[in-house]
């Protein structure tokens, strides 16, 4: 069987589990609090990361954009002048 056969039935296998309903939970008051707290603490916890990945990447960033903007001026004052 070749890759591509394999991922067709891999696919194919979940799109039809896919299709089932779901039952409908009901959450409790208790269990919303935890629920919202394990959320915060989660939420927190990727911030925290996503704010260090932009601190360390922050000058490549800035770099970039400046570079674009750049461009795209000097790209709008070479129209002017043609005009």
């Amino acid at each position: 069987m070749g890759r591509f056969s394999v991922c067709l039935i891999i696919v194919t296998f979940l799109s039809f589990t896919a299709c089932k309903k779901e039952k409908k939970m009901t959450l409790s008051k208790a269990m919303k609090i935890e629920v919202d707290s394990i959320y915060s603490m989660q939420l927190d916890s990727i911030t925290d990361i996503a704010d260090s990945i932009c601190d360390l990447n922050y000058d490549a960033y800035f770099k970039k954009a400046k570079d674009s903007i750049k461009l795209q001026r000097l790209q709008e004052i070479e129209d002017i002048i043609d005009e």
